[in-house]
Order: structure tokens, then C-alpha cells, then sequence
């Protein structure tokens, strides 16, 4: 196998999915960020698990002039092929720092320490089974894995943006093939097991993709593990507020509001660049105090889409009765046991319940 002396850490990343910086600028963004932070860290290698671009007929022009770039031409990109971008080759770009790796090959990226198998994506087919012709070349726990496709014994469920399975690795493959730690591009949602990692998309591709986006960096001569997060573009964030009617409803939901945001773990800085989905449903006895204790809650949080909260599945109501009841039935709820609880209702779920059944309400 080939050795290239690239760097002592290398970082990982996948399903950048770029188009154009009009379209999609935190895409680039979020390639401009883990480029910086490797120079920041000393990091010299890039490694793109798939989906670089979201379209297999692309212009990879914007990309390149990232890259060229005099701060960053010294960095090594190396490139897998997804499923968006299968038909990437050498041949597709100028750029002397970009290395395309459109074929199974087991590459050394550090003298002395573990070889990297990258498995560009082929439709139809398995990784299991692609993995099979070179398992002469596969020493049990001495080479990484980079892929692109599903995990379907993973804790993740298959891209919800693509439905069907895309090239899987089973874990069945990591007990028989037996790499350290095997990196998937495709899933977009990042996880952590014991010897699979997927990086997820640095940027959301849409509001769907919720939380903090980041990348790896593995040091292939320890196997040391770093994970870093992207420093740019929107976060988007959902939360589902179940607003029960009161005397102090207004103080109540503002409390878990600001308990919901403080339990995110973000920084101020990261707050700052959050964009909540926040439903709001239920009753009210004073509707018109709503808006201002989400609005101080949140700070500097802006909702999505318009920055306005929308109270519309709140309904008004002021039957302190109605309120005394509901308070003694969600009280009542709250003591529930739920033995199996992942196939039951969740506590909102009862709680939403039993606000329908009071005030037939939803």
C-alpha cells in the first residue's frame, strides 16, 4: 500500500454537500472553520468521508479556491466519494492538494502509524461485501475504515433525507474485518460507539439537523481521540413547550425555557448563533403575557423562522375549575411508572393527553 507523509493527526469531516456559496454559504463556511482550526492545531490533513458536493454534476471551482487559498494550500485534502458525488475522480480537479480516493485503496497518511482503507461508495452494494478481495491486506485492529454509507446495527436510523440503505456496514463487518475504528460519511447525524464513528454534516443541511456540528481528529500512531466543533453558520435547535394554565404560567415558562436552553451545554458564544424551532401548545389564562416571557427567556436567541413566537395551539382559557382540575390530573400523571418506557408515551405525550381530556384541547 502507498504511504503518505502527511501529518500526525488527521481530521475528519463528511456531507459538507456543497452547491455554490450564494445558495449555501455556512456550507462553506463550515469548511472554512475546520480548515482554520487545523492550522490552529497543527492538524495537516483533511480527510472528506463522502458527499464533498451535493450534486454529482458539479462545479468544483468554489471548492478549489478554498483550498488554494495561501493559508490553506498546505493542507492535504483527501477525498472520498458518497453517494451525491460517486463519480469523483483525480481528473476532477486542479488543485495539487486535493488527493481523490475513487477506488478501495489502504494508505499509510503517517509513517509508523495505522494505515486508512477508504471505500469510495458504490451503489447496489455492501461494505461488508466490497471489503471481502482485500481481507489479506486488513490486519485485525491495525488499519482505520473510511466509508460512506449506513450503520444499520448503529444507534442511528438511516438518513432520514434519503430513504432506502446506501452501501451498509453492519456490525457483524467491524467484529469479522476488525478495524480500530471505522469513520462513515452518509449518516448526517454524529455518534460515537465503540469502534464506529460518524463525524455528521458540519452544517445542517436543513432545521432537521439539530445541535452542535463538528469533526474529528484521530492521531493514527495512538489512536487518540478529539472531537471539535464547528465555530460558524446557524445552529438550529427544537424544543415543544406544553403550557399549562395558571396564576404564574407566564414565570413557569419562562423557568423552563431558560432550564431547556442552559441544558443544551452551549456556550454564550454558540447562543448567539441558534435558531429555536419552538412549538408552544396547550391553554392559558393570560395569553397576552406569553410573548414577552419567551422573548426574555431566550436573550439573544432568535425563533425560526421570523423571530416571532407562535402561540396559535394555545388556546385561552380561564376556568380556574378547568385549571384546578388539570393541575390534580398531571400531578396524578407525573406519579405514572412506566415500565417499558421507549415503548410508551413520553411524560409530554401524557401530559398533552391529559390537557385534551380537561379542556379538549391538543
Amino acid at each position: 500500500f502507498q504511504c503518505y507523509n502527511f501529518s500526525m493527526s488527521v481530521a475528519l469531516t463528511a456531507d459538507l454537500h456543497l452547491t455554490t456559496r450564494a445558495e449555501h454559504p455556512a456550507r462553506f463556511q463550515a469548511l472554512e472553520d475546520i480548515l482554520s482550526q487545523m492550522l490552529s492545531s497543527g492538524v495537516e490533513t483533511l480527510v472528506i468521508a463522502g458527499d464533498l458536493f451535493d450534486r454529482d454534476r458539479r462545479d468544483v471551482s468554489e471548492f478549489e479556491s478554498v483550498v488554494r487559498r495561501a493559508d490553506f494550500r498546505g493542507l492535504q485534502i483527501v477525498v472520498l466519494p458518497g453517494n451525491h458525488d460517486a463519480s469523483l475522480a483525480q481528473s476532477s480537479f486542479s488543485a495539487a492538494n486535493v488527493l481523490v480516493m475513487d477506488r478501495p485503496r489502504l494508505m499509510v497518511l503517517e509513517e509508523g502509524g495505522l494505515p486508512f482503507f477508504f471505500l469510495p461508495y458504490k451503489a447496489g452494494e455492501s461494505a461488508g461485501a466490497r471489503l471481502v478481495p482485500f481481507r489479506g491486506e486488513l490486519k485485525p485492529d491495525g488499519w482505520f475504515l473510511v466509508s460512506h454509507g449506513d450503520y444499520t446495527s448503529g444507534p442511528a436510523a438511516p438518513n432520514p433525507h434519503e430513504p432506502g440503505v446506501y452501501m451498509p456496514l453492519t456490525r457483524a463487518d467491524i467484529a469479522a474485518f476488525q478495524p480500530v475504528r471505522a469513520f462513515l460519511g452518509h449518516i448526517h447525524l454524529p455518534f460515537q460507539s465503540e469502534r464506529v464513528i460518524s463525524p455528521g454534516s458540519p452544517a445542517a443541511v436543513d432545521t432537521s439537523e439539530t445541535g452542535r456540528r463538528g469533526f474529528w481528529v484521530v492521531d493514527p500512531l495512538s489512536d487518540r481521540l478529539e472531537q471539535h466543533f464547528v465555530q460558524q453558520g446557524p445552529v438550529y435547535m427544537k424544543e415543544d413547550f406544553l403550557i399549562v394554565p395558571s396564576p404564574d404560567e407566564a414565570v413557569s415558562l419562562k423557568t423552563e425555557i431558560i432550564h431547556r436552553v442552559l441544558g443544551w451545554g452551549f456556550t454564550p458564544e454558540e447562543r448567539q448563533r441558534v435558531n429555536l424551532s419552538a412549538s408552544f401548545t396547550g391553554c392559558s389564562a393570560d395569553r397576552s403575557s406569553l410573548r414577552a416571557a419567551v422573548l426574555e427567556a431566550l436573550g439573544d436567541i432568535r425563533l425560526y423562522p421570523d423571530g416571532e413566537p407562535d402561540f396559535s395551539n394555545v388556546l385561552a382559557e380561564d376556568d380556574p375549575a378547568l385549571a384546578a382540575a388539570a393541575a390534580l390530573a398531571l400531578d396524578k400523571a407525573s406519579a405514572i411508572v412506566l415500565n417499558e418506557p421507549s415503548a410508551l408515551p413520553s411524560a409530554a405525550e401524557i401530559n398533552r393527553a391529559v390537557l385534551r381530556l380537561v379542556y379538549g384541547a391538543d
